[in-house]
């Protein structure tokens, strides 16, 4: 294209955009926008709480798994050979009142 033609095909179309009734801009929310956010509101609630109540079961059901694993252990792996009698290196609580 020679740029004559351009240029006239560009002031025609810059004339026919000036021509052209101007758009009342948007300044309220499309119809039904607030009943829509209401309902998305309400039904984030509801799930937070399943979120919640279904990691309350999570928690619930690792700490049995833990509870049944700790009692397992304490049953099946074998205890002190000696009892444990002699522990009182162990209080030092009672070597301060030894000493008085």
């Amino acid at each position: 294209m020679k740029p004559d033609r351009i240029e006239s095909l560009w002031n025609r179309l810059t004339a026919l955009a000036r021509e052209a009734p101007a758009q009342p801009a948007r300044t309220s929310a499309p119809p039904g926008f607030a009943e829509r956010v209401l309902r998305l509101a309400a039904e984030r609630s509801e799930s937070t709480l399943d979120l919640w109540f279904r990691l309350s079961l999570r928690g619930l059901g690792l700490a049995g798994v833990a509870a049944a694993a700790a009692l397992t252990l304490a049953v099946l792996l074998p205890g002190p050979a000696e009892p444990a009698h002699d522990l009182h290196w162990l209080d030092p609580v009672e070597e301060v009142f030894a000493s008085l």
